[in-house]
């Protein structure tokens, strides 16, 4: 999995996933903390501090994410204990 910040496109091996930002800028906040879970409020304080219930926004964001990387089941978005975290699993 390769992030193109300034371009904000995502590679998975050599295909380009198309991502909208949003998912995109929810995805790097999962890449920057490998096999930590984020919560609601994590997301919430990084993309809508002052937003006082981003709780459709987080699922539909999940959603689309998750929905973005269905054809590449190495990496997923899981629901564990009240947050989400990014799982990769290894080669195969």
């Amino acid at each position: 999995m390769t992030l193109k910040l300034e371009s904000k496109k995502l590679y998975i091996g050599d295909r380009l996933c198309h991502i909208a930002p949003a998912d995109f800028n929810l995805l790097k906040l999962f890449i920057k903390a490998p096999k930590h879970l984020l919560t609601k409020e994590d997301i919430k304080n990084a993309f809508w501090p002052t937003d006082s219930n981003p709780e459709n926004k987080i699922y539909n964001h999940i959603s689309t994410l998750k929905s973005s990387l269905k054809d590449f089941p190495k990496y997923q978005i899981v629901t564990e204990k009240g947050g989400y975290q990014l799982v990769i699993s290894p080669n195969e």
